[in-house]
């Protein structure tokens, strides 16, 4: 399991987070554009998804310390919708600690934030990274 799944996993104990955008609208990696039958997905989701990874450090033992850039990318019609998720990310994520079988997420801390709208059809999209430091056991 990698960081993004199990911040992805751990969403749904965030009765909150579950009330504004439910789990089945909440992706690791890039969302599908559209569902099997090519229908437009619709608005608000979430993609979790991994910036960037440094400071890696492994052990003898074979665990693996090392921090990532994890991204919160909020898309949604409305501005006002896209302010209110991103909070409730900050509030359910920060300084947060996952643990899984394969992969422990030690630290959890907003480090940045970017909103755009895009102005042929005004969908708003709000991307919030998190510095997510992450520790691998050797039986991951």
């Amino acid at each position: 399991m990698t960081a993004e799944a199990a911040i992805h996993s751990a969403w749904g104990s965030y009765t909150q987070l579950v009330g504004a955008v439910p789990v089945d609208r909440v992706y690791t990696g890039l969302p599908p554009i559209s569902d099997e039958h090519g229908a437009n997905l619709g608005f608000d989701y979430v993609a979790i998804e991994v910036k960037s990874e440094a400071n890696s450090e492994r052990t003898s033992e074979g665990t693996r310390l090392f921090n990532e850039m994890v991204s919160f990318r909020t898309v949604s019609e409305s501005y006002d919708n896209a302010r209110a998720i991103d909070k409730l990310i900050v509030d359910s994520f920060n300084a947060q600690e996952i643990d899984t079988r394969h992969v422990n997420i030690l630290d959890m801390r907003p480090q940045g934030r970017m909103e755009t709208e895009n102005e042929d059809d005004g969908v708003w999209e709000i991307v919030r990274d998190f510095e997510v430091k992450v520790f691998t056991p050797a039986t991951a």
